[in-house]
């Protein structure tokens, strides 16, 4: 299958209150994915936290443009997973929880 979108994947990331962990697991993907050579869009689903998740998926869109979609109040895994998955510009989409650095032999299954 040769991809048609603008992306060959894109990782969905639901965040709700992870300011402590959001930065850290986006920087994983991006050295991960980076170091597997793939060509990736990651979406930071922002699902009505209260905390300063927000603030840091908007800091990490200015340096390293991942697309950040926000829910105005919290809709759940289900309703961040589904927000995230229509905004993918990818041909294939996985999700990765915020809350879970990621390393190379995490991804690479996936990745073939």
């Amino acid at each position: 299958m040769s991809p048609s979108g603008p992306f060959p994947l894109t990782v969905v990331v639901p965040a709700f209150n992870e300011e402590a962990l959001l930065a850290g697991t986006v920087q994983s993907l991006r050295e991960t994915l980076t170091a597997l050579g793939l060509a990736a869009e990651i979406v930071i689903v922002n699902d009505g936290s209260r905390d300063r998740t927000g603030a840091i998926a908007d800091e990490l869109a200015q340096r390293h443009p991942p697309l950040v979609v926000r829910h105005q109040a919290n809709q759940g895994l289900g309703g961040a997973l589904r927000t995230g998955i229509a905004a993918a510009r990818g041909d294939f989409v996985i999700t990765w929880p915020a809350d879970m650095p990621v390393e190379r032999d995490d991804l690479a299954p996936f990745c073939p």
